[in-house]
């Protein structure tokens, strides 16, 4: 798990913290599988309160840049994203899922809820049926934010599969699931973003995401 590849993106620190707490407080999952976690991607960003998103001449999430083949003669130019990938790389066994955090544009157009990033008409069977595992769950636990399965899944810009990002990379390294979940800045009236909304939602989509990749495989 990633978060903070742009440094402006503090709710999704939020919701990796409700992960890492599930993940600590829950034996089974701990006793079966390993979990690495990287909480601040870029951080000489946050320290130097430079936002970080579209930063010249790219930003950290355009930053895999030898996991693609369009720019496979170039080299990261943050030792945070080299350090990521050939740490990747060193693991032994194979990568069961990968979960990238982020935050969207600030709000409107779809912003306003949690979603993944991907192409809404061909999404993969892994992530469907946790889109409509997590929707159950936030269902019934009125305090996360609420998962709308039917804008589960959207395009974003600079997410396209060709991008260098963290996903596109542990996606090429053989992750079974790949996927980045974009936490709302603000969310709605009725359904605002709070620390414990955020880590909430967390929690529930860390449970259905324990079962969702090996039921559909």
């Amino acid at each position: 798990m990633t978060c903070r590849h742009h440094s402006c993106e503090t709710t999704a620190s939020y919701a990796l913290a409700g992960l890492l707490s599930a993940l600590l407080a829950e034996t089974p999952l701990g006793r079966d599988y390993t979990v690495h976690a990287v909480p601040i991607v870029d951080i000489d960003g946050v320290e130097r309160g430079d936002q970080g998103k579209y930063r010249a001449p790219h930003d950290h999430n355009r930053d895999y840049v030898d996991g693609n083949a369009l720019s496979s003669s170039l080299s990261p130019i943050y030792a945070a994203t080299a350090a990521i990938m050939g740490y990747v790389r060193s693991l032994s066994g194979p990568l069961v899922a990968a979960l990238d955090l982020h935050c969207p544009y600030r709000w409107g157009n779809g912003n306003d809820t949690p979603f993944f990033v991907g192409d809404p008409e061909a999404i993969d069977p892994a992530l469907s049926s946790l889109l409509d595992r997590l929707s159950a769950a936030t269902d019934r636990r009125p305090e996360s934010l609420a998962f709308d399965p039917e804008d589960g899944v959207q395009g974003f810009d600079g997410q396209a599969a060709a991008a260098p990002t963290f996903r596109s990379f542990v996606d090429e390294e053989g992750a079974d699931l790949a996927a980045t979940l974009e936490v709302p800045y603000v969310g709605t009236a009725a359904d605002p973003v709070t620390p414990a909304s955020a880590r909430a939602s967390a929690v529930r989509s860390r449970r259905r995401w324990a079962s969702g990749p090996s039921e559909s495989s």
